[in-house]
C-alpha cells in the first residue's frame, strides 16, 4: 500500500519537476541571448535617438526577460506545492496568455511596420493594419474571456480540456500572417529587386510567417486532439521565441548602414545601362524605409 501511494504521488512530482526546469530553461536561453547580444544592442539600440521600432526592441526584450524569470519564481515556489489551488492556475495561466498575446502584437507590430513602409505610409494601410492587429486582439480577449472560467485545471496546472474555440484563434493569427506575408511579397519588386532592405523585409517577413505558423500547428492538433495542453509548452518556449526573433530582426536591419551599401554599388563597376540601387531602412517616427537610387534616371531618392 505504501508503494502504491508512493507512486501515485511520484507522477504528480516528475511533472513538476520537468515544468519546472523547461521553465528554466528558457529564462537561461533568453538571458545568454541578451547577453552574447548585448554589445550590439548598446551599439544599434541605446545609441542615438529613440523611435518605435527601438521600444519594440526594448519591449521584446526586458519585459519578456521579466516574464521569464518571474514565471521561473511562480513554478518553483507557490505552484511546485501540489495540489496547486485552482485560483492559483488560473492566475498562473492568465499570466501567461497575456505575456505571449503582448508579445506576438510585437512581432506583429514590427512587420506590419515594415509592410507600412513598403506601402508609401499610406494612410488607407495604417487602417488597415490597425484594423488587423485590433481584430486578433479582440479575437484572443473574447474567447478567453469565455473560457477562462470554464477550463479545467490538474493539480500541477495543466489544462485538462482546451476548448474548441482556440481552434478560431489559431485560425485568426493565421490568417493575420498570411495577409502580411503576401503585403511584403507584392512589394519585393520595389527598385527592380536590387534593394538590400527590402530583401531584407521579405526575407524577415518569411521567416516570421514560418514561425508562427510552424507554432500554431504545433500547438493546435496536440491540443485538440489530446483534449489536453501544458501552460509551460504552449506559452513559455513561444514567449521565448518570438522575444528573440524580435530582437534579432531588429538588430539585423539596424546593421545595413547607408555606407556600406553605396560603397557596395559604387564599387561595382556600374554603367550608364547597368542599375545600382543603395537602400537602408530608418525606422524613424515617421517608419519610412528610404531607397537612395544610382539609376542614371533618378536624379534624387525616393521614400517608399
Amino acid at each position: 500500500m505504501d508503494e502504491m501511494q508512493a507512486l501515485t504521488q511520484r507522477g504528480p512530482q516528475d511533472d513538476v519537476f520537468l515544468r519546472n526546469v523547461l521553465c528554466l530553461a528558457a529564462a537561461v536561453w533568453l538571458t545568454w541571448e541578451y547577453i552574447i547580444t548585448c554589445r550590439d544592442e548598446y551599439q544599434y539600440i541605446w545609441r542615438g535617438s529613440m523611435n518605435r521600432v527601438k521600444v519594440l526592441y526594448i519591449f521584446a526584450r526586458y519585459f519578456t526577460l521579466g516574464v521569464q524569470w518571474a514565471n521561473t519564481y511562480i513554478v518553483f515556489a507557490p505552484l511546485s506545492r501540489v495540489p496547486v489551488p485552482r485560483h492559483g492556475c488560473v492566475g498562473w495561466f492568465l499570466f501567461l496568455m497575456i505575456s505571449a498575446s503582448l508579445l506576438l502584437a510585437a512581432i506583429d507590430s514590427l512587420i506590419m511596420l515594415r509592410v507600412y513602409a513598403l506601402y508609401n505610409c499610406s494612410s488607407k494601410m495604417t487602417i488597415f493594419l490597425t484594423s488587423l492587429l485590433a481584430m486578433q486582439g479582440m479575437l484572443i480577449a473574447i474567447i478567453a474571456s469565455r473560457n477562462l472560467h470554464l477550463l479545467p485545471f490538474s493539480e500541477t496546472c495543466n489544462v485538462l480540456e482546451t476548448p474548441h474555440e482556440v481552434a478560431y484563434i489559431m485560425a485568426g493569427v493565421m490568417v493575420a500572417q498570411t495577409i502580411l506575408l503576401l503585403l511584403t511579397l507584392a512589394r519585393r519588386k520595389i527598385a527592380f529587386g536590387e534593394s538590400l532592405v527590402v530583401r531584407h523585409v521579405v526575407r524577415d517577413g518569411a521567416w516570421v510567417f514560418v514561425l508562427v505558423i510552424s507554432m500554431c500547428v504545433a500547438i493546435l492538433p496536440s491540443s485538440l486532439f489530446t483534449h489536453a495542453s501544458k501552460p509551460h509548452i504552449i506559452f513559455v518556449w513561444p514567449i521565448a521565441l518570438m522575444s528573440i526573433t524580435t530582437c534579432r530582426l531588429i538588430i539585423n536591419m539596424q546593421k545595413i548602414p547607408l555606407e556600406t551599401l553605396s560603397n557596395r554599388y559604387s564599387n561595382s563597376g556600374s554603367t550608364g545601362t547597368g542599375i545600382a540601387f543603395t537602400s537602408y531602412i530608418e525606422m524613424t517616427e515617421t517608419s519610412r524605409i528610404s531607397i537612395v537610387s544610382t539609376h542614371p534616371n533618378h536624379s534624387r531618392g525616393s521614400t517608399l
